[in-house]
């Protein structure tokens, strides 16, 4: 018997940096960044964006704070066989 998986129009969270000023050169070491988080909804409507506070974040603070929301997103709602390590 084969199996199939069902997907549920469902909200969804995305997690963006966006440069502290739009002449920054990326590259560059000292660059800032913002942190947003858009929550899509599947109604249609425009998403809705929230800035994170304590900002704007040097490159290795947006990382690490990027990989404490995943984590802890995570962790919250992943599939138990998905937490396995």
């Amino acid at each position: 018997m084969a199996r199939t998986r069902q997907y549920v129009d469902a909200p969804r969270i995305q997690v963006v940096l966006v440069p502290d000023s739009e002449s920054v050169n990326l590259d560059a070491p000292t660059a800032l960044f913002d942190i947003w988080l858009m929550l899509h909804m599947p109604d249609g409507q425009p998403p809705t964006t929230v800035r994170l506070d304590g900002g704007p974040f040097d490159r290795e603070d947006a990382a690490r704070r990027l990989a404490e929301i995943w984590d802890h997103v995570g962790q919250k709602y992943a599939e138990p066989r998905a937490k396995r390590k």
